[in-house]
């Protein structure tokens, strides 16, 4: 069967329907086809090999002595110390690999876990004893560094390294002070493992008898199977009864979120910066300006989203949109279903307007065993990509169980494969590591590209409807609702104030109602929800990146577009993009490519594609008399 004839058939013949794969949801490891498991062996043999290298590698990490000191000699001195620890930190990257796949492909096993916590430790080793690179470099003056690039051409992988820290040299301490720092790592990160324990483990568990009579209990997960309920009374208990048991926890949880802006603090004043935005954005050479725009952006084109809401509450037939039905699935007991092998036929489909050379490598990510596809007891849930070993190749965990979300989640993933694989093939090893703030890009891309492949070939009103709707991504404006938020509590410490769980808890509905319309009437966000910061999992491990995610999503619509319309150079930029790794700020990779941040146009251009969006589902709407 021909692929197109394939995808239509997919999307009006198969809904509802369940393939045999799919229905086996608990299968265990042993039983899943070796073709839809990862082969980790590609990075080591065995357990024992990947022992052996981390203890040949913890034993190198001790050489660096005999480079301290050194370094201000000779440009030969100085590409010595940077070619050793480039080499240590690919074994490193190897490693860290291996323990972690093997950790979450069963997070029961005690074994990696260890092996997990031991690259961790690695890591801290290394930072310590690398901690004087960085300080004997930029005790040189310019000229030098600049005369030692100039003489030493092995330098040359080296040179965006090097110019990056002569233009943050301000921010980097010296020698003795940058260890301290390496060595306080793991401190400053506590609030996050103990957010993580918490959060999944140390919450108390709640029943709740529903008005057909059945006690239920809950918890994290059961809580979020159970707050989707179509019984509108049973959903505004279950979530009533969970938030409001949870404001007994509201003060551990503030001195957690309190001990996380505090450790941005402690970074911020540390190293020099005015505020907690500088100090995570400047490193990547991101105009604090870029920020505030977004935010203003958002603010300005609120509208957009409460129309979005408003097509919610018409699709849901509500009379009243409470905060609580958003939870509720738009097209409950709807959805596409495909196999395996049908999802990789409609992903290399989609994928199409990027050239054969592009959907190769994806063919052979298919074909080499680099995906662990399947849900089996003890993995991890959801999906993510790893880098893999530099120059080899990225892995892939999904959970695929056959809905047309896993679809979209492994075309998601995919982008990070091609990413970090076309990154790696074109970049020396010192500018392989791409910023966090264009990482989600390609990832983004390749759901534009899968679901504007399945429209095209979708005619049926109610299936268009439920695409549309998938198609828009009100992710943008609650990530936006949680940057400012991010921001606002971090003014509160850098003012000097207290940042208290009761503080937090007035903070976060303010920008919650204003995002939601709550004044206005468009959507009724109860009480309750003020304590609903807890579940913000980002804010508590990684400074401003939910800020990130809603970056790449602007960023994405602009660029898919361009591809999508057919504008020439658009697919070789994009592709260049996807080869530039670390090679230049992302601002300027951005600009390369056809997008410039510091300029509204990315954002205006998002709302046109949903206002668009949003006149096509009315007009279906209307047509159908809904």
């Amino acid at each position: 069967m021909q692929k197109t004839a394939c995808c239509i058939l997919v999307i009006l013949s198969m809904l509802f329907l369940a393939h045999p794969e799919i229905l086996s949801q608990n299968r265990d490891r042993s039983e899943i086809p070796d073709k839809y498991k990862w082969d980790l062996t590609h990075l080591y043999v065995s357990d024992q090999a990947w022992q052996e290298a981390k203890d040949k590698v913890s034993e190198k990490i001790e050489e660096f002595d005999r480079f301290k000191g050194r370094l201000a000699q000779s440009s030969s001195n100085l590409l010595d110390c940077l070619e050793f620890s480039t080499e240590i930190l690919k074994e490193m990257r190897r490693l860290s690999s291996y323990s972690w796949n093997k950790n979450r492909q069963d997070l029961r096993e005690s074994k990696y876990q260890a092996m997990d916590q031991k690259t961790n430790q690695l890591n801290t080793k290394y930072n310590a004893h690398a901690a004087f690179i960085q300080p004997e470099i930029l005790a040189l003056n310019n000229r030098t560094i600049h005369k030692f690039m100039e003489e030493e051409p092995g330098l040359q992988p080296y040179t965006f390294y090097l110019n990056d820290l002569m233009r943050r040299k301000k921010h980097i301490l010296s020698d003795s002070e940058e260890k301290v720092i390496a060595e306080a790592g793991g401190m400053l990160q506590s609030p996050s493992s103990i957010y993580s324990t918490l959060i999944n483990v140390d919450l108390a568990k709640m029943d709740v008898t529903l008005s057909t009579g059945e006690t239920i209990e809950l918890n994290q997960p059961d809580f979020g199977r159970h707050r989707s309920t179509a019984h509108k009374e049973d959903r505004e208990l279950i979530n009533r009864t969970y938030y409001n048991a949870l404001h007994k926890w509201q003060s551990t949880f503030g001195s957690l979120m309190n001990a996380k802006v505090n450790a941005d603090l402690f970074n911020t004043r540390v190293r020099g910066y005015t505020d907690c935005l500088e100090m995570t954005l400047e490193p990547n050479n991101i105009p604090v300006a870029v920020f505030y725009s977004f935010i203003d952006n958002a603010n300005k084109n609120l509208d957009k989203f409460h129309r979005y809401l408003k097509i919610r509450k018409r699709l849901l037939g509500a009379d009243e949109l409470e905060y609580t039905n958003l939870s509720v699935p738009t097209f409950r007991n709807f959805d596409l279903n495909y196999d395996i092998e049908e999802a990789k036929d409609l992903i290399l489909d989609s994928l199409k307007p990027l050239g054969k050379a592009y959907t190769s490598i994806v063919k052979k990510v298919f074909e080499s065993r680099w995906i662990d596809f399947y849900p089996t007891p003890g993995k991890r849930s959801n999906g993510y990509t790893d880098p893999g070993a530099y120059a080899e190749h990225p892995y892939v965990l999904t959970n695929y169980s056959g809905k047309y979300q896993d679809v979209s989640t492994l075309a998601h993933e995919l982008g990070h494969v091609l990413h970090r694989y076309l990154t790696d093939r074109s970049q020396p090893f010192p500018t392989s590591n791409y910023a966090s703030f264009i990482a989600e890009v390609a990832a983004i891309f390749n759901e534009k590209l899968l679901i504007n492949e399945v429209l095209k070939n979708t005619k049926d009103d109610e299936t268009r409807l439920y695409l549309l709707m998938n198609s828009i991504d009100r992710t943008l404006f609650d990530r936006a609702q949680v940057s400012e938020f991010e921001w606002r509590i971090h003014q509160e410490v850098e003012k000097g104030n207290a940042l208290t769980g009761d503080r937090i808890s007035t903070i976060y509905p303010e920008t919650l109602r204003k995002y939601y319309g709550h004044d206005q009437g468009i959507c009724h966000v109860p009480d309750y929800f003020d304590i609903r910061w807890i579940f913000e999992r980002l804010l508590f491990i990684n400074t401003y990146r939910v800020y990130v995610y809603a970056t790449s999503q602007i960023v994405t619509t602009t660029l898919a577009e361009k591809v999508l319309v057919g504008e020439k150079g658009a697919v070789r930029k994009y592709l260049d993009f996807l080869s530039a790794g670390g090679s230049d700020y992302p601002i300027n990779l951005l600009k390369k490519a056809g997008v410039d941040l510091t300029s509204p146009e990315p954002f205006v251009k998002t709302m046109e594609m949903m206002s668009r969006v949003m006149d096509e589902i009315e007009r279906i709407l209307e047509k159908n008399g809904r």
